[in-house]
């Protein structure tokens, strides 16, 4: 009976796969890396059509349920309402992780890089798009996720995608254990 009980107080307190996946949305839209950057995280919030164009392919509905965009619009300069120079959006399959980790990056600006390895077995392509240009889209060995100076932020961020990977059934190394 004690053990029951347990169970369900845990079962009660763990995150769902939408509330993990809005922790990591909203923790990344929070912390920008420099002032001129926007970030933003889309999991199932965007329409198919959109997220063709990004992912640069017509996605199946598989991977467009396991879909995971990180993305960053680079402003003229530090004020956001300045016109957009650069938009970065990185579209992978979130069964496609193999590894997280996180390093802090030193310069004129300071922040935290959280780089998602991807294992090539599923997609995952970068677009790029520079103003007055044509976009362009590569493959993506990695998708990199920078945020601010900010150690706790990108060590729950990177906690909480090993815990989306527990949820969904795929393991998922903490890359900073090595």
């Amino acid at each position: 009976m004690l053990i029951l009980a347990f169970v369900l107080i845990t079962n009660s307190f763990s995150q769902s796969a939408q509330d993990t996946k809005d922790f990591i949305r909203e923790k990344i839209e929070a912390n920008n890396p420099i002032p001129s950057y926007d970030n933003y995280a889309i999991f199932e919030n965007i329409l198919k059509p959109d997220a063709d164009y990004l992912a640069g392919k017509k996605l199946t509905n598989e991977e467009f349920n396991h879909l995971f965009i990180y993305g960053r619009e680079c402003h003229m300069d530090d004020n956001p309402s300045s016109g957009v120079w650069l938009t970065v959006a990185e579209c992978i399959d979130f069964r496609g992780i193999t590894k997280v980790s996180t390093t802090r990056n030193t310069g004129k600006y300071n922040y935290y890089s959280i780089r998602v390895y991807i294992s090539g077995n599923y997609h995952a392509k970068k677009y790029y798009h520079v103003t007055g240009e044509e976009a362009k889209w590569e493959y993506l060995p990695y998708m990199e996720i920078l945020i601010g100076d900010n150690a706790e932020a990108a060590n729950k961020i990177k906690k909480a995608i090993i815990h989306l990977g527990e949820i969904y059934g795929i393991s998922i190394k903490d890359g900073d254990l090595f």
